[in-house]
């Protein structure tokens, strides 16, 4: 799975310094090129893609 560039800055900004005990996919929602607003229609790359929700588990390492 790849995240654009945009999302990937805000994940690592919000899991530094936690260490993450686990990731679970809880669901893949799938979104074609007609979804959502007609507007953005021209700016999709491709067809169909889906989303994964996920759950992420963590808790702040020990520095000591």
């Amino acid at each position: 799975m790849r995240l654009a560039k945009g999302r990937r800055i805000a994940w690592f900004a919000q899991i530094s310094g936690k260490q993450i005990d686990d990731v679970r996919v809880l669901a893949m929602v799938a979104r074609t090129n007609e979804d959502g607003d007609p507007k953005y229609h021209d700016g999709f790359v491709v067809d169909r893609w889906e989303i994964p929700i996920i759950e992420v588990r963590s808790r702040v390492e020990d520095i000591g």
